[in-house]
């Protein structure tokens, strides 16, 4: 896998691949301007030669972290981008001293729910009315 694929942080000339992958992937995409606002800060993109394949952040706050954005382009999907960029981030967070990792996810994505949970992360509640139309599922992985 290290071989084939990159990961770096996200930079400005980046945008227009992530948000092709953002629109292609969820139902309330992230505008340009919120990308724009995650340069420069613990928001990568996995590479595969030139091509951006994927991309994903979290913030740090003390020994919590949020992971606010992961995704992998449709042509990339099931070839495990998505558990090294996973993998990726959890390293990143540990340095920087975080102890746990919290997303959200929406309650009717079961396929994200089963990829974050075979990863290690629990669901600990709900978020009534977090996304427009539905609720979040919060899940939540202590990390060694």
């Amino acid at each position: 896998m290290k071989d084939q694929f990159s990961i770096h942080k996200m930079k400005k000339e980046d945008m227009p691949y992530v948000l092709k992958i953002e629109r292609q992937s969820f139902k309330d995409p992230w505008t340009e301007g919120m990308f724009e606002k995650e340069v420069g800060s613990d928001f990568y993109v996995v590479k595969r030669g030139e091509n951006i394949v994927g991309y994903g952040g979290f913030i740090a706050v003390f020994e919590e972290a949020d992971l606010i954005n992961i995704a992998v382009s449709p042509l990339f999907r099931r070839k495990k981008i998505g558990s090294y960029l996973l993998n990726f981030l959890i390293k990143k967070a540990k340095e920087k001293g975080v102890e746990e990792i919290k997303l959200e996810v929406r309650e009717s994505n079961k396929i994200a729910q089963m990829f974050y949970k075979k990863h290690g992360f629990l669901e600990i509640g709900k978020r009534k009315g977090y996304y427009k139309d539905e609720d979040a599922i919060v899940m939540a992985c202590v990390l060694k």
